[in-house]
């Protein structure tokens, strides 16, 4: 999830960032080669473009940050609403089979096996 996708935006940001690193120490000894550019130039150059480059690093991995941190509050916000739905259902479960059996209790009382019971019959048979 969310772990995995920090990961993979850290390992990316580390690999762009090597690559950078190798492409401008490459292209930094072909300039010191050609004969019209001096060394303290190509320093200068490396150094502004050394630059550019740790900005954008520290500009992804706030944005890495601020991504990740937006999906785990988002996360944990599904994750409140799942919990507080499941806890209604719980409680429209509950009241269901309390109705219901209240209304069992209140079927088997208004039979006549309470209303007039076999041995009420007897007495009333035997007394008449």
């Amino acid at each position: 999830g969310i772990d995995q996708l920090e990961d993979l935006l850290r390992r990316t940001e580390e690999d762009r960032k090597q690559r950078v690193e190798e492409m401008l120490a490459v292209f930094s000894e072909k300039l010191l080669g050609v004969a019209h550019v001096s060394p303290g130039e190509v320093e200068r150059w490396v150094d502004l473009e050394t630059v550019k480059a740790n900005q954008t690093n520290v500009d992804n991995r706030k944005a890495a940050e601020d991504l990740v941190s937006r999906l785990r509050v988002q996360s944990l916000e599904r994750h409140k609403t799942r919990r507080t739905e499941w806890a209604e259902g719980m409680l429209r479960w509950r009241q269901f089979r309390h109705r219901y059996a209240v209304s069992v209790v209140k079927t088997r009382i208004a039979s006549e096996e309470f209303v007039h019971p076999g041995e009420l019959k007897d007495v009333f048979t035997r007394v008449r």
